[in-house]
């Protein structure tokens, strides 16, 4: 009856040990599943931050680009009103406006 009895605890024990082994590698399953998620977040937020590096020069360029922009700008309506002035006075009619005028 020992023997019978020890037969069947060792049973037990071997299916605890068995149950303990398939949760360890459940756990073990579960964290190579964690890593993994972790790493290609870890790579996707790396991804983010270049980007925003990228973006932020980009930024600084443009506000570069403007800067230079106003510096180079001509004041359009000058050049403009000279030009009607000068179409007026060496046209054939505004070469007459003073023949108007006396």
């Amino acid at each position: 009856m020992q023997k019978t009895s020890d037969l069947a605890e060792n049973a037990e024990l071997n299916n605890n040990l068995e149950i303990i082994m398939e949760d360890l590698n459940t756990i073990t399953k579960i964290q190579e599943d964690i890593q993994s998620i972790l790493e290609n977040d870890k790579h996707k937020l790396s991804k983010i931050q270049n980007i925003q590096q990228n973006i932020d020069s980009l930024e600084e360029q443009s506000l570069e680009n403007i800067k230079d922009a106003k510096q180079y700008s001509i004041n359009y309506q000058k050049i403009i009103l000279a030009g009607i002035a000068g179409l007026i006075i060496f046209s054939p009619i505004g070469g007459m406006l003073p023949l108007v005028f006396l």
